[in-house]
This record gives structure tokens, C-alpha cells and sequence, in this order.
């Protein structure tokens, strides 16, 4: 079984972006993607989503750090100023961490395209059988935003930040809530575009914008440190100790699993 988080986005073109481009690295947008990086040993990327995607991000920290360094003044009328480029550049910063502890995480992430896809989705899944958590996209250099948004989520996997239940009929992760989208629907922007006065993401206004798919998710921000999340952990012990699959993926549930099929074979030897 798979568990999908289908998010379906709507980008929009701010023609100033291209412009800043230019001027830091005198190539457009798309020009501004240099070779990829090679990718880490855990990350499965065989049509570069990944390390374009990587690339991309740290050519854009580049540029902005030398529009910054020149204090360039921004026309006000596209809503751009130097305090916004530097919200734009510590959001791309924080990406960047987010895109390491991914490079060097035990989980191996899967990023591949697939034609069978609806045209501006992305996906977002647990393959139950290799582990991987799995991303997968429809069409090549049409999907940017989706594909931020999806690696923000797998991001927030590899911190902890959200779960995804192996039954999809049973709903979304128990500590999937709003702010998970928000941070995603918020980091996915930045590799495209700079923030501008007009960019209010919250929580509120995400639900408000996507009430069909968001009505029922939690307000309250849970992690595995959270109550919530504790206790996902000992159900996930107690499911290893009965010896019946686990319920639910999250980063490191192997760990509790296999913890409580060893209390499991302790009983079962003393007895």
C-alpha cells in the first residue's frame, strides 16, 4: 500500500524575479542552472530532479548574497526590497540545511518522473516494501513548484515533522497538521521567486485557499518530541512486540519496531 500527500499548487510569474537574475549571474532563470551536483549515496535521483533542484537553490543564495552586497535599490513598485531579499535568502538558507540532512540521512529518498501523473501534482509516498520514501513528478521543467513543495515535505520527514500512515484509507500521518503545508507551500515559492509585501502565508490562509483538502487537518503542530508524537512511537514498539506490521512511517520507526520485537523475544524466553 502507499500513502499519498497529493498537493496540487498554483504558481505565479513575477517578472522582476528574472530581472534580479540576470543581474547577479547575467543568465536567466533556467540559465542559472548550473551542472548538478552529484548526489548522496541515499538519494535515488536518476532524472536529476534532486540535484537540479539543489543546484538551483545555491545559485540563488549566490545571487541574492551579491544583489545584497551591492545594496541594490529595488523598485517599489514590484514590492521588493532589500529586507524582503534577505527574508528571501535566509528562507533558501534554510532549505539548504534541510536539502544536507537529507544527503546524509539512513532513509533513501526516490525522485523520479512518471507520465502517468496528473500535470501539476506531485506525489509523495511510502514504498512499504524498499522503506523509500518516494517522489514522483509529471512532466520535466513544468513541475518547480510541486517539486519544491514535495521535497519540503520529505524534508519535514527527515526532521520528524510528519508521519504517513501505511493504510490510506485511514487518513493523513498522525502528526501531519497545517503548518506542514504552510512551510511547504511557503519554502516552494522561494526557489522561484523573491518574497514581496504581497506574501502572507500562514496557517489560516492555507486552509482558507484549499478548504477541499485541508478542512480536517489539525491547527496544533506536533513533531515526534510532541506528546502525540511519543506516543506514535510506543504504538509503534507495542506493534513490533504483538509481531503485526506497522501502522504508520516516520523517521526512525525501524528502531521502535525492532525494539519491541526484542521485548517480544525476551518475554517469549523467559516464559
Amino acid at each position: 500500500m502507499s500513502i499519498r500527500l497529493v498537493q496540487i499548487l498554483v504558481g505565479f510569474c513575477i517578472s522582476f524575479t528574472i530581472i534580479l537574475l540576470m543581474q547577479s549571474c547575467k543568465l536567466s532563470h533556467f540559465c542559472c542552472r548550473s551542472t548538478p551536483v552529484s548526489s548522496a549515496p541515499n538519494i535515488e535521483d536518476p532524472d536529476s530532479i534532486f540535484a537540479n533542484y539543489d543546484s538551483i537553490v545555491h545559485q540563488r543564495i549566490k545571487g541574492i548574497r551579491r544583489i545584497l552586497a551591492r545594496q541594490d535599490t529595488m523598485p517599489a513598485d514590484y514590492g521588493i526590497t532589500i529586507e524582503s531579499l534577505k527574508r528571501t535568502k535566509d528562507g533558501l538558507v534554510e532549505i539548504a540545511r534541510g536539502l544536507e540532512q537529507m544527503k546524509h540521512s539512513e532513509v533513501i529518498y526516490y525522485f523520479y518522473y512518471d507520465s502517468n501523473k496528473v500535470e501539476g501534482h506531485g506525489v509523495t509516498e511510502i514504498n512499504p516494501i524498499t522503506n523509500e520514501v518516494e517522489m514522483s513528478f509529471r512532466t520535466k521543467y513544468k513541475n518547480e513548484e510541486v517539486i519544491g513543495h514535495e521535497i519540503q515535505h520529505a524534508i519535514e520527514y527527515e526532521r520528524g515533522q510528519i508521519s504517513m500512515k501505511r493504510d490510506t484509507s485511514k487518513g493523513f500521518g498522525t502528526l501531519y497538521d497545517i503548518s506542514d503545508e504552510t512551510q511547504a507551500y511557503w519554502f516552494a515559492r522561494l526557489a522561484w521567486y523573491n518574497i514581496t509585501a504581497n506574501d502572507h502565508f500562514n496557517d489560516s490562509t492555507v486552509k482558507a485557499d484549499n478548504p477541499s483538502m485541508y478542512d480536517s487537518v489539525p491547527y496544533e503542530r506536533q513533531d515526534l518530541g510532541s506528546p502525540i508524537g511519543k506516543q506514535l512511537k510506543r504504538n509503534t514498539e507495542k506493534e513490533g512486540a504483538e509481531g503485526v506490521p506497522n501502522s504508520e512511517f516516520y523517521k526512525g520507526w525501524q528502531k521502535d519496531y525492532n525494539k519491541g520485537r526484542r521485548l517480544r523475544s525476551h518475554t517469549s524466553n523467559r516464559t
